[in-house]
């Protein structure tokens, strides 16, 4: 379960209802921790776009498919995590979808940078670029 909460705003109604409903929901529990973390804004729709066009891009220029040169920039990159199952612990690759802004501008720019590498120039427009890298546009 999870929930936000604002500094400014009234917690305790919010704590109480979150708190009877997961036992509320999870009857033969008897203990729960609660553990609060700061709201931190995921990626943004421009810099998911940018970076489905690199992806794309990378992966004409090297013969790989879409979805594979996902998977090896996120290995590349990204890393994995470790999950564990009711059999064993396993090893994922770690997934865009949580990084938030800042984490995926520095992805972005390693793929950049990776491009680069081997003579690729990936395009920058800037109705994309320019926000998903958090530069300010001169006007």
């Amino acid at each position: 379960m999870k929930r936000v909460i604002q500094r400014d705003k009234p917690k305790q109604k919010i704590i109480e209802n979150l708190v009877m409903s997961f036992f509320r929901d999870n009857p033969k529990v008897e203990k729960a921790v609660i553990s609060l973390k700061e709201d931190r804004m995921n990626r943004t729709q421009r810099q998911n776009a940018l970076y489905w066009m690199w992806v794309k891009i990378i992966a004409d220029e090297s013969g790989y498919t879409r979805d594979a040169m996902h998977d090896i920039l996120r290995d590349k990159f990204l890393g994995y995590r470790t999950v564990k199952t009711k059999d064993k612990v396993i090893e994922v690759l770690r997934s865009t979808t949580g990084l938030n802004v800042e984490d995926m501008k520095d992805y972005l720019t390693e793929i950049d940078m990776f491009a680069t590498e081997f003579g690729m120039m990936l395009p920058r427009p800037e109705d994309l670029y320019y926000e998903s890298m958090g530069f300010k546009r001169k006007e």
